[in-house]
This record gives structure tokens, C-alpha cells and sequence, in this order.
């Protein structure tokens, strides 16, 4: 387990599926519930990665109802936590935010501070997506005391770069930069390639906006294809929309193709999914009807400011 966990922070997602799958027939054979119930949450967040939202959930409330058999409950907390995840990207953002309360108030009724901090993100992360910046600013600022005490360096990444999401939304593009240099400097020492290359991203088109046109060409091809290497990334999207928008912005003549790369893997995940009702919700989500607006364009999260123009 502790290996797909490994792979999956270095980008080798498919290999960390494998890893996943072969522990859990160990652990099944052995009868170990516990750990088959942990095997499955690891192996739902690495199919979240892939963009397999529909799995995701469904191999998290396995890994639920395993836990809530043997009568354990400081497990429920990370499962709830990615199917909240896995639904906001699939553009249910009410069923999101109901199972980001019921992780955080699993965290507070066991006293589990275990990846506390990363559900609080994980939560503001979301808001961000759906405008509602002072509850994100909230909750990044209990992780930011929670991670104070605990020194956790994915939580360090992974809170510098919500900031710096948040910032860019606030209209800070400085303090955005600010909190995208943390961020991928932190990753970079830890091998976090995700919230590396999205550091990269969010610092290129927030540079982009600033008229750092030169610095921001070069961290938007950085990034793009660094994470066009990778085998799957949480962030892959993203990724692809900051970078084509921070290359219109510089009027690169790469700017074209890049969009219609990101466009092409949009349509890649909508076609992962399954069910209709989520097809509809997944392209109705902001960062996807960018893609598509051909005026003045308003990057990934709304409220950003990243006033691009069509890069088509």
C-alpha cells in the first residue's frame, strides 16, 4: 500500500493502481479488513486521479462500509472526503459540500487528526470552484493553524497552492504568485509532481496577467509539458486551461494548440463518465464552459480575473 502511495505522488499512476489491486487480494486472502478497508480508500483516490470519478466513489464507500462493519470509525474521514471530491468534479456540487461535512464532522467525532488538514483544503478547494471565497478563506486558515502544529509537507504544498487559487480569485494576482513559488518549491522537495506542475500553472497565468510575459511563457510550456508526462494527475485539466490562457495572454502562437489540448482532454474525462445526469453537470462546471467562451475569458475558478481573450 505504502508503495502505490509512493507511485502515485511521482505521476506512476497506473503502476500505483496495480500496487493497490495486488494488496487488496493479499489482504482479502488474509481476512484483514482493516487494512482491505485502507487499500480501497488509496486505490479510489489513485482512480480520482486517472479522472475515474464514478469508480472513485464507488470503490470509497466500499472501503466505507468495511470500516462501518468491524465497527470502526476513524477510517470514515479520508473515504467521505474523496467521494465529496469525485462529485464536485463531476459537477454535483450540493452532494460535494454534504460529503465534505459529514468528513469533517467524522474527523471531529473520533478526535482524528489524521489528514484533517488536507479535508479542510480538499473543502475550500471546492468553495473556490463555486465562488463562496470568505468560506474557503476559513477553512484554509484552521488548516493553516492545524498544519502549524503538525509539519505535514503534503499539506504544506497542497495548502499553498488553494491559496494561491484563492488569491487569483480575490484578484490578488501577486499574493497568488506569491503562494504558487511555496507551493511548487515545496512539491518539487518532496516529489509531489501534481501540485508542482500546478504551482507552475497557477504562477504563469497569474504572471501572465501582471504583463510578466516572458517569465510566464516559459512556466506555462514548463508545465504543460511536464504534466503531459505524467500518467495521470489530479489536476491535469487545470493545468491545460491556466497554461493556454497564460500563452494567449502572451499572444504565443502556441496559444491555439494548447487550448484545444485542454479541450480534447476535457472531452476525454467526459467520456470516463457513465452516467448521463453527470455528463451534463461535469461540462455545465465553469473551468469546462471556459473552454468554450469565445470573448473574455474567466480562468478554471470563478472569479479568478484571468481576462484572457479567446485563445483560439
Amino acid at each position: 500500500r505504502s508503495r502505490g502511495v509512493l507511485l502515485r505522488r511521482v505521476g506512476r499512476v497506473r503502476e500505483s493502481v496495480d500496487a493497490y489491486v495486488d494488496a487488496i487480494a493479499v489482504f482479502k486472502h488474509a481476512g484483514a479488513l482493516r487494512q482491505e478497508a485502507k487499500a480501497k480508500g488509496s486505490l479510489a483516490y489513485s482512480l480520482f486521479v486517472q479522472g475515474r470519478y464514478e469508480d472513485a466513489i464507488s470503490l470509497a464507500l466500499e472501503s466505507i462500509q468495511i470500516v462501518l462493519s468491524i465497527g470502526g470509525r476513524i477510517q470514515l474521514a479520508n473515504p467521505l472526503c474523496n467521494i465529496g471530491h469525485a462529485y464536485a468534479r463531476l459537477g454535483d456540487s450540493p452532494r460535494a459540500l454534504a460529503y465534505f461535512k459529514r468528513a469533517r464532522d467524522a474527523h471531529e467525532r473520533a478526535g482524528d487528526q489524521d489528514s484533517y488538514g488536507d479535508t479542510l483544503i480538499v473543502s475550500a478547494e471546492v468553495l473556490v470552484e463555486l465562488g463562496k471565497l470568505d468560506e474557503a478563506e476559513a477553512f484554509l486558515g484552521d488548516a493553516g493553524a492545524l498544519n502549524a502544529e503538525t509539519k505535514n509537507a503534503y499539506d504544506l504544498a497542497h495548502l499553498a497552492i488553494v491559496r494561491s487559487v484563492l488569491a487569483r480569485a480575490q484578484g490578488d494576482l501577486r499574493a497568488s504568485v506569491d503562494h504558487a513559488i511555496v507551493a511548487r518549491r515545496s512539491a518539487e522537495a518532496q516529489a509531489l509532481v501534481s501540485f508542482h506542475f500546478y504551482g507552475l500553472a497557477l504562477e504563469a497565468a497569474s504572471r501572465a496577467m501582471l504583463g510578466e510575459l516572458h517569465t510566464s511563457t516559459l512556466l506555462a510550456t514548463t508545465a504543460l509539458g511536464a504534466v503531459e508526462t505524467l500518467q495521470g494527475c489530479e489536476y491535469g485539466l487545470e493545468i491545460r486551461v491556466l497554461c493556454a490562457l497564460a500563452l494567449a495572454k502572451a499572444s504565443s502562437p502556441q496559444a491555439a494548440q494548447v487550448k484545444q489540448r485542454a479541450v480534447d482532454y476535457a472531452f476525454a474525462l467526459m467520456n470516463t463518465i457513465r452516467d448521463k445526469r453527470f455528463r451534463r453537470t461535469f461540462a455545465a462546471r465553469p473551468l469546462i464552459a471556459s473552454l468554450f467562451q469565445t470573448d473574455e475569458t474567466y480562468c478554471a475558478i470563478p472569479g479568478a480575473l484571468l481576462t484572457s481573450g479567446d485563445p483560439s
